[in-house]
């Protein structure tokens, strides 16, 4: 969740410095946990959209300062502002301090406990040795 979280938030941060008026569409195959899925990208009109997965859509709206997080399986969603994020943020650092101090044993019940909110894993990247030319 807080690896998601912060993608969230560089994307974000990185939709609201750059001027996004081009529409572009890019997918990508993700391997994890022995499966794969498929995401997409799509940016167009000033916003990005993120298709995480078959029931979840995230739009992020830079010039308004929204996030959008849609639940298809549930019909429902969620708005994020800008400063609903910084609060996540200040939120988490604050459980990344608390959980410092605590022995190595509860430290890691605690993760277990938050789906390993705190300490994710590194992203590894590997050359496929697949090449393509876009656009030319």
């Amino acid at each position: 969740m807080r690896t998601l979280t912060g993608f969230f938030v560089a994307v974000l941060v990185t939709a609201a410095t750059v001027a996004v008026y081009a529409d572009t569409r890019i997918e990508f195959k993700a391997t994890e946990n022995g499966g794969t899925s498929l995401s997409s990208f799509l940016i167009g009109q000033g916003k990005v959209r993120v298709d995480a997965d078959q029931n979840t859509t995230v739009i992020m709206d830079p010039a308004e300062g929204v996030m959008t997080m849609i639940d298809r399986g549930k019909k429902t969603y969620t708005k994020i502002t800008k400063a609903d994020m910084a609060q996540m943020a200040q939120m988490l650092a604050q459980l990344d301090q608390q959980m410092a101090s605590m022995p190595p044993e509860m430290r890691q019940m605690m993760q277990g406990r938050m789906g390993g909110m705190g300490g994710a894993q590194a992203a590894v990247v590997a050359d496929t040795g697949e090449k393509a030319t876009v656009a030319g």
